[in-house]
């Protein structure tokens, strides 16, 4: 109840091609139609993987599979203003916008910048 939107795929990586620098820095865009009147907080990020052809299983840490050690990133929006955090979205509101990050050391530096398209109202 607490996701707004469904799940989108924001990034995707494969092991066997990947270079050092596409996983220590990245920036990424993301779209997301809002499903149901509620407050906005920011986003859940999640991984899911496969193992490859004859392997039946894969592995997700979405909210919607068993817990594991990884769990989600939540990214707040806005916590430090009134812009964002908590604002009450509605059905068919956009909220689009880029999601950065960058190694550092064994950390990681987000930065999550968007906006709410608001169907029937301006940006916020």
């Amino acid at each position: 109840e607490s996701v707004l939107s469904q799940p989108a795929e924001v990034w995707k990586m494969d092991c066997r091609t990947v270079t050092s620098q596409e996983v220590l820095a990245q920036t990424v865009s993301f779209a997301f139609d809002i499903c149901h009147v509620a407050k906005f907080h920011g986003l859940a990020c999640w991984f899911s993987c496969e193992f490859g052809a004859g392997v039946p299983e894969g592995l997700s840490t979405g909210p919607d599979e068993a817990p594991t050690h990884w769990m989600q990133t939540l990214c707040f929006a806005g916590l430090t203003s009134d812009a964002c955090y908590g604002l009450d979205v509605g059905l068919d509101d956009r909220v689009e916008g880029s999601l950065s990050w960058r190694a550092l050391g064994r950390g990681l530096v987000l930065e999550l910048r968007g906006a709410v398209r608001r169907k029937l109202a301006g940006d916020v």
